[in-house]
């Protein structure tokens, strides 16, 4: 007799599974899921290695054929998951982005790419000597119809971190000081006793410095006299770049970065918090079928998703639990006893279409 799939709410959500993700994602139903991130191997032909220089696995294949033969059916039971307005997010790299471009027009549709997004990861300061530096990796963005969530980002053209930053104590708010002018001649006039220098006039008409001044805005000499270089800007004045396809405020993570587990080729917190954001909405299911150091699930539960992560390395599974138990809303939720979060799911398979077992209860 056939075994009835699991059940979905009671034994799958916010929840770590180890084994074989095709496994788990033909037990998940048609429909349910809202975003799917995938980080799988890219057919990079490296060993990776942990910290300690010991080895962690191979991200090999023997064809790119072989490669396809492996992603196929796990791009089509991701797309089954999906919502009707559901979408997915591919992270590859120049080894195989070509031939997931091709299936996932085909699995979604070729109008359905929503983007390709270009993530610049490191700065490129290692010498290759015989071809360009690799500095970016590829997220490709399709919907599983043109009825797809999406919420407008935005980058800070500033970072607050920057030395030109400072705290304001009495508006509780980060700001930086300014010039007050530029170049030009249309508003060369005397203000309060300060001319503009030469070629330049005043960045803004009388009636807003006078504004400013009012405002206690502009930073004033020893006589009393405004600063040139005085216009203080707060936060909320900075205009927001909306962010692009084109995505550099990141890089990968730095190796004495307090983000860094022992997982090698782990992805830093904000990249997945932007895609999570950007496409999904609170209470929304985020699966990632390749979850590795269980980054994208830390990000889902920070933002208030739901997940469901699948990894068959036992190791990374055991990360992404403890790297779960630390976050704000996890101890949150243990401390109302709704949670308990003290054993991964193990999947045993014999063939790719047998039923799930688990080993272990669920947390």
């Amino acid at each position: 007799m056939d075994q009835e799939p699991i059940n979905f709410i009671d034994t799958v959500i916010n929840r770590v599974f180890n084994g074989d993700n095709l496994s788990v994602l033909r037990k998940i139903p048609s429909g349910s899921i809202s975003l799917v991130y995938i980080d799988p191997p890219f057919n990079s032909k490296r060993n990776y290695h942990r910290k300690d220089g010991s080895h962690a696995y191979d991200d090999s294949f023997t064809s790119i054929e072989d490669y396809m033969a492996f992603m196929k059916p796990r791009l089509d039971e991701s797309y089954r998951c999906l919502k009707p307005d559901g979408v997915i997010f591919i992270h590859c790299d120049y080894h195989a982005n070509a031939y997931l471009r091709v299936e996932c027009d085909r699995i979604f549709g070729y109008d359905n790419l929503i983007n390709e997004i270009i993530w610049q990861r490191s700065s490129g300061n290692s010498l290759a000597k015989t071809k360009l530096n690799v500095v970016t990796d590829t997220i490709l963005f399709y919907g599983k119809s043109e009825q797809h969530t999406f919420n407008i980002q935005h980058i800070g053209t500033c970072q607050k971190t920057e030395s030109n930053w400072r705290f304001d104590k009495n508006r509780n708010q980060y700001c930086l000081v300014s010039d007050l002018t530029g170049l030009g001649f249309n508003r060369r006039f005397a203000w309060r006793g300060k001319m503009p220098g030469d070629g330049r006039s005043w960045a803004y008409s009388l009636e807003k410095l006078e504004e400013f001044y009012n405002d206690g805005r502009i930073l004033t000499d020893k006589n009393g006299k405004p600063c040139l270089y005085g216009l203080i800007r707060y936060v909320d004045d900075v205009p927001q770049q909306t962010v692009s396809n084109l995505w550099t405020d990141f890089y990968n993570l730095a190796g004495g970065s307090s983000e860094r587990t022992e997982y090698p080729t782990q992805k830093p917190l904000e990249l997945l918090k932007r895609i999570i954001l950007m496409a999904s909405n609170e209470g929304d299911i985020v699966l990632d079928p390749f979850c590795g150091s269980g980054t994208a699930l830390v990000a889902a539960k920070t933002l208030r998703r739901a997940f469901i992560g699948i990894d068959d390395n036992k190791e990374a599974c055991e990360i992404s639990l403890k790297r779960l138990k630390e976050t704000a809303v996890f101890k949150e939720l243990i401390k109302q006893n709704v949670l308990n979060v003290n054993k991964i799911t193990r999947i045993e398979m014999r063939g790719s279409t047998d039923p799930i077992k688990t080993q272990t209860s669920l947390f």
